[in-house]
């Protein structure tokens, strides 16, 4: 059994205190590392550090599980080819490490890919970037603070006091998250994520969502509760920063180009001429 543990938040963006194996936890920590730094061989005694290659530059579909042999004893989570040595009519002797905890045709594309970004993600460069990415991140916040009717969650600031990384929630008064979303991609392009990020009841929680209001069905035909979320890395500039807060900015003052509808089926706003660009509508 694993305590699961997400070391650095993705959804307010606040990073918590490396997580100290203790027995009140379990044997082990299944920890979310993938927005995180590397870890040091020594940390990894009783910890499942789970990965992501799209977190760190490379192509989707690919991460690893990094633990010490003795999490993986047993048989495999998953059977399939190659995760045997010998099968008999009434037996099986499974493979040896990694073989075993991979069936099927694995992704070598993807673990090239994988292995190429962590040789290249030293940890001067894993500094620069973290450097970069605060620098970006105060000013942001310092941005989207000064635009009436924004409200931002998580720490208001970014300093050495504060484990604050790139990632900004905020919702717009009087304007749906998944509304926000669409005219900030459809007007601006500007890529921004809207809902609750795999993390429904953190969510409901910050959003003062009643728990009997949580554990109901939401009507399908309205956007259910959620933040707009906007996410900062490497490859972002200054200039990006400001041309977002202006759009955030109109955003809440009412001004789109387009007229939006709500698509129950999906989940998801869309213009109206969107729609009537569509074949047959």
């Amino acid at each position: 059994m694993a305590t699961g543990f997400d070391w650095r938040a993705r959804i307010v963006g606040l990073g918590t205190p490396a997580p100290q194996v203790d027995g009140g936890v379990g044997p082990y920590i299944n920890l979310d590392n993938a927005a995180t730094t590397p870890l040091d061989e020594a940390e990894i005694d009783r910890l499942l550090a789970r990965h992501s290659a799209h977190k760190m530059y490379a192509p989707f579909g690919t991460g690893a599980l990094v633990g010490t042999r003795a999490v993986f004893r047993g048989g495999p989570e998953y059977r399939g080819g190659g995760t045997v040595d010998v099968v008999t009519a009434t037996d099986v002797t499974w493979a040896g490490l990694p073989d075993r905890e991979e069936a099927g045709s694995p992704n070598v594309v993807g673990a090239v890919a994988m292995a190429a970004a962590a040789r290249a993600l030293t940890p001067g460069v894993m500094a620069a970037i973290g450097q970069h990415e605060g620098t970006l991140t105060a000013y942001a916040l310092e941005r989207l603070r000064s635009v009436r009717g924004v409200r931002v969650f998580g720490a208001a600031t970014s300093s050495a006091s504060v484990d604050r990384v790139g990632v900004i929630p905020f919702t717009v008064d009087g304007v749906p998250h998944g509304l926000v979303a669409a005219v900030l991609g459809y007007e601006h392009g500007i890529g921004v994520r809207s809902g609750c990020f795999c993390a429904q009841p953190c969510v409901a929680q910050l959003l003062g969502v009643a728990e009997g209001a949580r554990t109901s069905i939401p009507d399908a035909t309205r956007e259910r509760p959620g933040l707009v979320r906007l996410s900062l890395d490497a490859y972002n500039t200054g200039a990006e920063i400001d041309a977002a807060s202006d759009a955030i900015a109109r955003v809440a003052r009412g001004g789109c180009e387009d007229r939006y509808r709500f698509v129950a089926d999906h989940g998801v706003w869309e213009p109206l001429a969107a729609r009537r660009a569509q074949p047959g509508v």
